[in-house]
């Protein structure tokens, strides 16, 4: 049932995220404002709309990017500066894939791995590709991003949409 809130949750992630939420950030500065890092950006935006729900009971919960059609961790230096926000975030080599779904490889539970793939940008100031998490085996739609920088930050507007496999 809980999860069932990320899929809406995901839906509205276009929406004005604050600087802090839920008290995650520890006062940092928003990583939206990293022009050169627009995929940091994103994986931020999309996290803080995680962190800043009511979920009273959150599983593991770990992010990576998908290129070339592998999952992988994010850069260090990334997965570090996330982490340093949101306290409740694991690196992915904690999250395993199992017969059962994602799970913590520490506590045998069960573990939610935020992903994004298909990013691309056309030039410096903007870029696109979507997000959507796994709990369990259970997928969520994906959410297309689009991003404009401003000149001051990251602007992001979201489509959730359902993806068609290739076969």
């Amino acid at each position: 049932m809980r999860f069932a809130i990320l899929v809406p949750l995901l839906a509205l992630s276009g929406c004005v995220v604050p600087e802090d939420p839920a008290g995650t950030s520890h006062g940092l500065p928003s990583l939206a404002a990293v022009q050169d890092n627009p995929r940091l950006a994103l994986m931020d935006h999309v996290l803080a709309e995680y962190f800043a729900s009511d979920i009273s009971s959150r599983p593991t919960v770990c992010a990576s990017a998908t290129a070339d059609g592998t999952q992988t961790a994010l850069a260090p230096d990334d997965e570090s500066a996330l982490m340093a926000r949101y306290n409740l975030l694991a690196p992915l080599a904690r999250c395993a894939w199992t017969d059962a779904g994602w799970q913590d490889t520490r506590t045998d539970q069960p573990a939610i791995v935020f992903n994004l793939h298909e990013f691309d940008c056309a030039n410096d100031a903007q870029c696109s590709g979507f997000a959507s998490y796994t709990s369990g085996q259970a997928a969520s739609m994906s959410t297309k991003y689009t991003m404009r920088f401003d000149g001051i930050r990251w602007r992001f507007e979201s489509d959730p949409r359902v993806l068609m496999e290739e076969r």
